[in-house]
Formats: C-alpha cells, sequence, structure tokens
C-alpha cells in the first residue's frame, strides 16, 4: 500500500497546539510517528513525505527569507518534499497564500 502524508504546515501548527503540542523539533521525527501509526494498521506501507509552506517575500524581511529558505533546504536534506506557496503582508500582518492549492492539486493528480 503507497500512502502520502500532506502538511500544511500552518494547519499542522493550530492542530498540535490544540493538543498542547509545541515546539517541533523534526518534522522528520512527526512524519516517521505517522507512518508508524500507519504501518500498525496497514502493515507494509510505502510512504512519501511532503511539506507545504509559504514563504515571506524577500523585500519584507530578508532575515526571516533567508531563515525559511535554510529551513526547507533541511527538510529537503531529510528527504521531505517541500512544496512552497507565498506570502504577501496584508495589514501588518504576512498571510500565506497558495498553500493550500498546491497540497488540493497534489492530491487531484494522486488520485489520477
Amino acid at each position: 500500500m503507497k500512502a502520502a502524508v500532506l502538511i500544511d504546515e500552518m494547519n499542522a501548527i493550530s492542530q498540535l497546539h490544540r493538543l498542547q503540542i509545541e515546539g517541533i523539533r523534526s518534522w522528520r521525527t512527526f512524519f516517521e510517528a505517522f507512518n508508524q501509526l500507519l504501518t500498525t494498521k496497514y502493515e507494509d506501507i510505502e510512504a512519501s513525505y511532503h511539506f507545504y509552506g509559504a514563504m515571506p517575500p524577500r523585500k519584507l524581511d530578508l532575515t526571516r527569507f533567508y531563515n525559511r529558505k535554510r529551513f526547507f533546504e533541511a527538510l529537503e536534506r531529510d528527504d521531505i518534499t517541500v512544496f512552497r506557496g507565498y506570502s504577501h503582508e496584508e495589514n501588518g500582518v504576512l498571510i500565506e497564500k497558495g498553500v493550500d492549492v498546491v497540497c488540493a492539486v497534489f492530491r487531484q493528480s494522486a488520485q489520477k
């Protein structure tokens, strides 16, 4: 059986905070724990790990942009496929856009 774990970062973090879990140190460990749950129920699983997040605009905050870039590169070194949305500023707040759409497109293409 094949399984793809698709994570929209902001939604995942929101749910983890509801469970009073904060400060994930390793997304790879998070994915592997989820994979272990699937393996327990379905035995032989071929899983791939996908992370969906957004980059802050370089022109808005150069430091955050490069920190985020390094974070995504670290995920990729852990064999997690990263899909990037974008962010823009709205009334002084950074708004993530495009991530849910990229996730939905992946799901549609995987079902075919």
